[in-house]
């Protein structure tokens, strides 16, 4: 990364930091050297890309998040602490319903700033309990290589476009929502 913004001329322009050490022991072995932006106790995304089990993953038709070491959910319960934006870096066969399942867990922590102002205004609520995941294939070529699952204000999923999308298949066009 610091050599790509050394070359994109990004260097004086970004604050970033790279940590590279044993995510679930990052407190202990950091404690007291990361460097949280300015009034925040929080950074705006965490990467993840967890190790996937050693190359057997594509023999399965479908992976579930179980061959992941360490395991899945402590992953995603030490990473909220640092940020409810999580980019994963998942196998191409990963089982979504799998995925969902994990996820959905964490569903308060993982909604979002952007996405709660948002579905607090459009559905007059205090606190929604809804969890909207983004996920996107990696190709090369015509061959997924990967996933790439977004949560909380990294997915771009606007929530009419949820609602609109549910009314069409669900309701047989009783109900319309203006875009």
């Amino acid at each position: 990364m610091r050599n790509n913004a050394s070359v994109y001329d990004l260097r004086e322009n970004i604050d970033y930091q790279l940590i590279h050490s044993d995510f679930l022991k990052l407190s202990e072995s950091y404690s007291g050297e990361i460097k949280f932006p300015e009034g925040n106790q929080q950074f705006d995304a965490v990467f993840l890309s967890p190790p996937w089990g050693g190359s057997g993953y594509n023999l399965l038709p479908e992976y579930n998040l179980e061959h992941i070491y360490p395991e899945f959910n402590k992953i995603i319960q030490k990473s909220v602490k640092y940020s409810e934006n999580l980019m994963l870096f998942l196998p191409r066969n990963t089982s979504i319903s799998d995925l969902v399942n994990r996820l959905a867990k964490h569903h308060t922590e993982l909604i979002g700033d952007r996405r709660k102002t948002e579905l607090c205004d459009f559905l007059g609520e205090e606190d929604p309990l809804e969890l909207t995941i983004e996920i996107e294939q990696l190709k090369y070529g015509n061959n997924v290589t990967a996933l790439l699952v977004y949560t909380g204000d990294l997915a771009r999923i606007e929530v009419k476009e949820v609602v609109a999308a549910f009314l069409d298949l669900h309701c047989q066009n009783k109900y319309q929502v203006e875009a």
